[in-house]
């Protein structure tokens, strides 16, 4: 699930222009990064969209059981994107990845 989450935050920096680093920054609300900023619903459409991306290519290599894909995409959906940003990581331990 980690790597959903990496590769979608990569999507997403891609799209803004940016490093996954600056946009992980920038939806932590630090101002160390300097860079750009981003209103709350630009970043949000983007790590949303970039996650959708990676979900669908981890889907179709079979990284993530195809049971799991309609609730996920509900979460990409519906939770803030700092929440789903670390709770990607602890999902990593649900689905063995």
């Amino acid at each position: 699930m980690q790597e959903v989450v990496l590769a979608g935050l990569d999507r997403a920096a891609c799209r803004l222009g940016t490093s996954r680093e600056a946009l992980v920054l920038s939806i932590t609300g630090s101002s160390a990064g300097g860079g750009p900023r981003w209103t709350r619903a630009t970043v949000a459409a983007a790590v949303r969209a970039g996650l959708r991306g990676s979900l669908a290519g981890a889907a179709r290599r079979g990284d993530v059981p195809a049971f799991a894909v309609p609730f996920l995409e509900r979460l990409i959906r519906v939770t803030p994107i700092d929440e789903l940003v670390r709770g990607g990581f602890s999902l990593q331990e649900l689905f063995g990845n």
